[in-house]
């Protein structure tokens, strides 16, 4: 009868699809932006923008920025978002560090969450900004 083997053939296509995507939601993937100059964090920005406008939550961890040096456009763009949550944890360190023990220090903590905000399965995608 060819009624059901139609819907037996469509079954198994609706079975395959489904394995498909879920292979695809369960793969991680890394994107490193590198080089000279300008360009890497706007990039990675679009990015974030892209995945909270299609509703998905987002993470932002600024390994360098300081929060009490002033506010980045970043943060202000964030505050009208609720699945943005941005974590500016750095010491505004530079190359030329004036305490580079509180620059370690301050590193591996913001290493520390933004491992425990990959691994909490809450978010989409976790931006790791000038690590």
């Amino acid at each position: 009868m060819p009624g059901i083997e139609e819907g037996r053939a469509k079954k198994k296509q609706l079975k395959e699809m489904r394995s498909r995507q879920k292979d695809i939601e369960d793969k991680s993937l890394i994107i490193v932006h590198t080089g000279d100059g300008k360009g890497k964090t706007t990039a990675a920005m679009g990015m974030v923008f892209r995945s909270v406008a299609h509703g998905h939550k987002v993470a932002i961890v600024q390994f360098i920025k300081n929060a009490d040096d002033f506010k980045y456009g970043e943060q202000k763009l964030a505050k009208q978002f609720d699945n943005l949550d941005i974590f500016t944890m750095g010491a505004g360190f530079t190359w030329d560090t004036e305490n580079k023990e509180l620059d370690i220090k301050t590193t591996l903590q913001t290493w520390e969450k933004a491992k425990e905000l990959v691994y909490s399965g809450e978010y989409r995608m976790v931006l790791l900004d000038e690590i």
